[in-house]
């Protein structure tokens, strides 16, 4: 056989199988980072925390209208512009009403002369009881007239009836309007109400005399930080679809973020027990699974690596869909709470956001 030849096609075997090989090992070298939903544990007192989606809206809300019709000649605002009390919004052309008062003032100094002159005259028995009458008739019709065609005047400016932002422009400049027509929605944005729907088991939790609420409103623009709520009204009858219940909480409008209604919040609601007995965690039912030997377990993530570690516990009975872990929790851990009987010990793994949508589930 000729060598050359046979030297030619080693060559080539040995080339395709080291590309093959590299590139088999390539692929192999891929890392396996997986996607994971967690909670963290952050009071000692907390057993359980849900969160659930939220929308803002105003404490105080108005339809903004003009009191008379006219021609709109100015806007002073745009549709986002916080605005105080009294300041003008815009504003109708006032030659109109302008005539219209000066018309009404030169009636009143007649009226207001002519009775005057009747004051005088009727002492002296010069005019008739009646004649006076009319006289005094019409100059108190003229002092009312007058004063409405100020008011209207004074109605060509439209202004706040009370500090917020402006929601809505609904005309445009040079527009006639009508009187009553809506021009800007108004909305308070001082305080601002949250409200979610909660499942029968939590308002239950509430109510048994053994634990409370904390509840706080956290924003994707504000990071970590949380804004505590307060309950402003609680629905005494559930959700004929959900079952569930509606909660409106009040909080301040924060320094460090312009919030307005419309925008969407999480809301979290953690469950505190106020007994002194030992520590006890509400983790979801998925969170725990059973180790090699069938003991209890759960995933930690290390914050430093980001990778998994399996933490043994010591879990009680059931609270509804959640399970009471005992021990093998601390301060600060971050747990995965799903899909954990796919995950392994020292995978690394990102995290997800975790919002949990209201259910029907109940407590015992």
């Amino acid at each position: 056989m000729n060598h050359p030849l046979l030297k030619l096609c080693i060559f080539l075997v040995a080339s395709i199988s080291i590309f093959g090989c590299s590139e088999k090992e390539i692929v192999a070298s891929e890392p396996d980072v997986r996607p994971v939903k967690t909670m963290v544990i952050e009071d000692q007192e907390f057993v359980g925390e849900r969160n659930f989606p939220a929308v803002l809206d105003s404490v105080q809300s108005a339809q903004i209208s003009f009191r008379v019709a006219g021609k709109l000649d100015k806007i002073f605002v745009k549709e986002g512009d916080m605005v105080e009390e009294g300041q003008i919004l815009a504003q109708l052309d006032p030659t109109d009403f302008k005539v219209t008062l000066d018309y009404r003032q030169a009636t009143y100094d007649r009226t207001r002369a002519d009775f005057n002159r009747g004051s005088e005259l009727i002492e002296d028995g010069y005019i008739s009881r009646a004649q006076y009458d009319k006289m005094k008739a019409d100059f108190a019709s003229a002092k009312s007239q007058l004063q409405q065609a100020r008011n209207e005047l004074d109605y060509t400016q439209l202004k706040a009836s009370f500090s917020g932002v402006i929601g809505r422009r609904y005309v445009q400049n040079f527009e006639e309007v009508q009187a009553k027509q809506e021009v800007f929605s108004l909305n308070d944005v001082t305080h601002l109400e949250v409200q979610i729907n909660i499942p029968e088991g939590l308002v239950k939790l509430a109510t048994d005399g053994q634990s409370i609420y904390q509840v706080f409103a956290t924003f994707e623009a504000s990071g970590d930080k949380k804004f505590p709520l307060t309950v402003k009204e609680v629905a005494k009858k559930a959700d004929v679809q959900t079952q569930t219940f509606a909660i409106t909480f009040l909080m301040p409008q924060p320094d460090e973020l312009t919030l307005l209604p419309g925008m969407t919040s999480n809301v979290l609601v953690q469950t505190v027990t106020e007994s002194d007995d030992d520590v006890v965690y509400l983790l979801p039912i998925n969170a725990v699974k059973g180790a090699l030997d069938l003991s209890p377990m759960v995933f930690i993530v290390d914050p430093e690596t980001n990778k998994l570690k399996e933490q043994p516990v010591k879990v009680a009975d059931m609270f509804g869909d959640r399970i009471k872990v005992l021990e093998g929790l601390s301060l600060g851990d971050r747990v995965v709470i799903a899909g954990i009987a796919f995950m392994r010990d020292g995978q690394e793994v990102t995290l997800l956001p975790y919002v949990e949508q209201a259910d029907s589930s109940t407590a015992p």
